[in-house]
């Protein structure tokens, strides 16, 4: 490709790398070329790849609080140059000596603040690294959702090990996420959550309390009204909302022809 056409996609890349950081406000240097005209509205591209790229550039800009085009001539190239080297240094996982004593500190990419590195985060396999208390609230949310926690990097699909997080993660936190990745291991449909845990068969507890709870009673009476089914399989409610008749539930149990004859019978009936 031409040369402008390799710098305007650099620039794209640049620009999608600083919106996975969270970044809102970038400066982006150009020497002396066309594509600072371009990206600035100076000129208008008149090659259709290189004006489909700059358009890309234009969307992109729009997701900053700030962008600022900045030319940069030719002798004074290598400031940008160092600028760019700086910024990546201060983000890379050496940890840098703080003013402070012998304390080394470490720059979150999360958070953007300093932390002791004895207060950093590596995750297994990928080495990312973030602070404590940004891995504790990623891990935290992604459990309330109901779901493992991965590494929060965007793209990464290093999971997180249980032993690990209990660096950062208080008792309750480690159960929850234990569960989940027990929950995650079994297939969708084996998944059966039971409401009442007691290590025994589904017979053997409806024999021991052959009278169902309040709720169930309710469950079965509000489905009676709405003419939910129940497959004889499984026991999972079913409420047809649209679409055909003919309804499988995910262990091959006939639900909706069911529900079709005892629609026409009621129909029947009012007759």
């Amino acid at each position: 490709m031409s040369k402008n056409a390799a710098e305007a996609k650099a620039l794209i890349d640049g620009l999608n790398a600083a919106i996975a950081l969270e970044l809102k406000r970038v400066t982006v240097y150009f020497d002396y070329n066309p594509l600072y005209q371009f990206v600035s509205g100076r000129w208008p591209p008149k090659q259709r790849k290189i004006a489909v790229l700059v358009n890309q550039v234009t969307l992109l800009r729009k997701k900053f609080m700030y962008f600022n085009p900045k030319l940069v001539a030719r002798n004074d190239v290598k400031f940008a140059f160092k600028l760019a080297k700086d910024a990546i240094v201060s983000q890379v996982t050496r940890p840098a000596e703080s003013s402070h004593g012998n304390n080394l500190n470490e720059a979150c990419v999360i958070c953007l603040e300093d932390a002791d590195v004895s207060r950093m985060f590596s995750v297994d396999g990928c080495l990312h690294r973030y602070c404590f208390s940004c891995m504790k609230q990623h891990v935290e949310v992604k459990l309330l959702h109901g779901m493992v926690p991965k590494c929060p990097h965007e793209g990464c699909k290093s999971e997180l090990v249980v032993d690990s997080c209990r660096k950062f993660l208080p008792p309750k936190s480690i159960e929850t996420m234990s569960q989940r990745i027990k929950e995650a291991s079994i297939p969708v449909a084996d998944k059966v959550y039971c409401p009442n845990p007691s290590n025994m068969t589904c017979f053997a507890f409806k024999s021991l309390n052959p009278h169902p709870p309040a709720e169930d009673l309710k469950l079965k009476s509000l489905a009676t009204r709405n003419l939910w089914r129940q497959c004889v399989k499984c026991n999972h409610m079913i409420e047809l909302a649209e679409g055909c008749y003919h309804m499988t539930c995910r262990f091959g149990g006939l639900i909706g022809v069911l529900g079709v004859v005892i629609k026409t019978i009621c129909y029947l009936n009012l007759l």
